[in-house]
């Protein structure tokens, strides 16, 4: 098998830059699927349902760059959102089963999943996203890199916020996504840290250490 795949989490308050970070970090992904629930990520090509995604990995296992866009109606996008996610999950531990048997050639995969905290909450999102916990909990065996983006950190799921390999931080809006985000810093002057942030700046933490980075200007 090649490197152990990531459990990557991005934070940070709306127009922070999170998408940008996303998308700079995803440019050469050849495998990728995307949960884009608000519609972000127009580049790649759209799937309507996760049968389809097994009909794409068949007619192209090596290369495909997808992405599912839940049903959007009043009042019954968020509450679908974690058993569509739940599906997709099944449907790409199915497409790495070849990876999982350890088959050569057998190549790693990138699952982005956007609006985390609507598909997989801190209240009963493990128990109603099954799939995605599964890939939380021994989606490495399988090759899938889990990228997790949410505005909201602090309403996301521990099962996933709580074993991250890396963190993404940008300036959080809401006070207790600033002690969360301080939680994954573990550091003494962590709000301090999070508080001067300014747009498009971030703190990336990795092995219980952080480094400030920017993004560069488009």
């Amino acid at each position: 098998m090649g490197k152990q795949t990531e459990r990557l989490g991005v934070f940070g308050r709306s127009g922070c830059g999170k998408t940008t970070w996303v998308k700079q970090y995803i440019a050469d992904k050849r495998r990728l699927v995307v949960f884009d629930p608000v519609g972000e990520y127009d580049q790649l090509k759209r799937i309507d349902n996760p049968d389809q995604l097994i009909e794409i990995a068949k007619a192209s296992y090596s290369d495909f760059r997808v992405r599912l866009v839940p049903d959007y109606k009043p009042g019954r996008a968020s509450a679908t959102n974690p058993e569509l996610l739940s599906a997709l999950c099944d449907r790409l531990l199915w497409i790495q089963e070849p990876y999982k048997r350890d088959l050569p050639g057998a190549p790693e995969l990138t699952l982005v999943v956007d609006e985390l905290n609507t598909a997989f909450p801190v209240h009963g999102g493990a128990q109603r996203c099954v799939g995605f916990s599964e890939v939380c909990s021994r989606g490495r065996h399988s090759g899938i890199e889990a990228v997790g983006v949410s505005q909201r950190i602090a309403e996301v799921s521990t099962n996933f916020r709580g074993n991250l390999s890396r963190s993404i931080l940008f300036k959080p809006r809401a006070g207790v996504d600033r002690k969360a985000a301080a939680e994954i810093l573990a550091n003494a002057g962590a709000h301090d840290l999070i508080d001067g942030l300014q747009p498009f700046e971030y703190i990336e933490e990795e092995g219980f250490s952080y480094s400030k980075k920017k993004l560069p200007k488009p």
